[in-house]
């Protein structure tokens, strides 16, 4: 795994071996995973709320419920929040936090939310559930991108890629902003202009694929 991993981002992350058979290693994986929660910037949590939909079904009795990662704030039973890209107004019903029923959830956690005022197929995988004010649905994003040493040939002007941000995967077209193309190992700003408008902030990491989604570029 080390070997595989030796040319990526995760060639120095933990390696940290577990049997769910005999349950050896376990206690380490939970002490680590918990170190990392501890390790979360606080300002996550002050922040406003969001939350990466990545799911959406009906329960009998209970209504529309979305799962989803929570990136930033606090959200609690009775808070009104919109779906973008969207725009529809919800109010919370009901919150389940790493399977367990609370009121609040928080960043970082995974989270079902029971929703009042939307139904199940008003909601997209990809959208996101938000603070009102968070609500900017954009098609155009400016980024900075590094480019794959893997990859066999430069990032030309309005190549089309798959753009995966949050639960989101849409199609866009890339204008590279330094230089006439971003060359395999290299980094520079770049422009995406995307199929439809989705929703995106400041700082949000993304990743792009290959036009027929084959391959991380």
């Amino acid at each position: 795994v080390r070997s595989m991993l030796s040319t990526s981002l995760l060639a120095a992350a933990p390696i940290l071996p577990l049997s769910p058979v005999t349950g050896a290693g376990l206690d380490a994986l939970r002490e680590h995973l918990e170190a990392a929660r501890l390790a979360r910037p606080l300002a996550e949590q002050q922040g406003l709320f969001r939350l990466a939909v990545d799911r959406s079904f009906t329960l009998a009795g209970i209504g529309t419920v979305v799962t989803g990662t929570a990136f930033a704030g606090r959200v609690a039973v009775g808070d009104k929040l919109t779906l973008t890209p969207g725009g529809r107004e919800v109010r919370v019903r009901g919150i389940h936090a790493q399977n367990q029923k609370t009121e609040t959830g928080h960043a970082g956690q995974r989270l079902a939310i029971n929703l009042a005022g939307v139904e199940r197929l008003d909601v997209n995988r990809g959208d996101w559930l938000l603070t009102e004010s968070l609500h900017m649905p954009t098609s155009r994003l400016d980024g900075r991108l590094r480019l794959l040493a893997s990859e066999s040939i430069g990032l030309a002007q309005w190549t089309a890629v798959h753009l995966h941000i949050g639960a989101e995967d849409v199609l866009a077209r890339v204008l590279v902003l330094e230089g006439g193309a971003l060359q395999p190992g290299a980094e520079g700003l770049i422009q995406l202009e995307l199929d439809r408008p989705i929703a995106a902030l400041h700082g949000d990491r993304f990743v792009l694929r290959d036009a027929s989604s084959q391959r991380t570029i």
